[in-house]
């Protein structure tokens, strides 16, 4: 029999602001169907998806109920003949019933809530593919970073940790900049439409005036500079990449 109503289960995923393709991807490559998406504070997306509930195993449970009753039937009949009293065989009974009874599964214990609590920022380019190990580059604009103190690099680090656990992985690359010019000037998917509207000259003479104290952070993780190749193992993290730099060796938490 064919049923009318097919149902469906839901998921809920939230995901950094220009990287909605790729969670798409990876959760329909994991059977989930895409039904759409609404934007969030902190330059944020919520995808919705969901997938056909699996069928109840009526079969089996109809097998195994019937397994049930055939024993309990079996084991009346027994009684019978032996001739037990009342006294043996209520026992018996009582033991037939009780196992037949599944006993409770223990229920799943709440999954911890992320919750962002870095500064606000907005991913304004995601250039697949980059340097020697084909990673992902981030490019990150963010006007809320604290600099007059070394709060900033507490709060660079919370936005790299988002946007680990939006990769799923701590092998990408990020550029933080306080001047969202400097993001769309040196990204390689945003500099053609760059120059087109303000001009090469512009790119390349205001532009690197500004880097110097508008390029805050550069994170590199799996690509090892020092070698040029791709590193499993090298996590970098530098403050002030054009200017009087400082280089930590950082790698940031990965969503479990």
């Amino acid at each position: 029999m064919v049923d009318k109503e097919v149902q469906y289960e839901t998921k809920t995923v939230t995901t950094v602001r220009g990287a909605e393709a790729r969670s798409i991807a990876k959760w329909e490559e994991q059977g989930w169907e895409y039904v759409s998406q609404a934007e969030l504070p902190m330059f944020r997306t919520q995808l919705t998806f969901r997938q056909v509930k699996p069928k109840p195993p009526w079969l089996v449970i109809g097998i195994a109920g019937g397994v049930v009753v055939i024993c309990f039937i079996i084991i009346l009949i027994m009684s019978l003949i032996t001739g037990g009293d009342d006294g043996s065989t209520q026992p018996t009974t009582a033991q037939t019933s009780a196992a037949a009874e599944p006993s409770p599964e223990p229920s799943p214990e709440p999954e911890d809530v992320y919750v962002y609590a870095g500064p606000q920022y907005e991913t304004v380019a995601v250039d697949a593919g980059q340097s020697p190990a084909a990673l992902n580059q981030y490019w990150i604009y963010s006007a809320e970073l604290d600099t007059a103190s070394n709060a900033y690099k507490d709060q660079i680090k919370m936005i790299l940790e988002d946007i680990a656990r939006t990769e799923g992985s701590a092998l990408f690359l990020a550029e933080i900049v306080m001047d969202r010019e400097i993001a769309l000037a040196e990204s390689p998917s945003t500099y053609e439409a760059f120059v087109q509207e303000h001009g090469e000259d512009y790119a390349i003479t205001a532009i690197p005036q500004k880097e110097s104290a508008g390029w805050v952070a550069s994170y590199a993780g799996g690509f090892d500079y020092n070698t040029g190749e791709a590193s499993d193992s090298a996590f970098e993290l530098t403050f002030w990449p054009v200017g009087p730099s400082e280089i930590e060796k950082w790698k940031p938490e990965e969503a479990s």
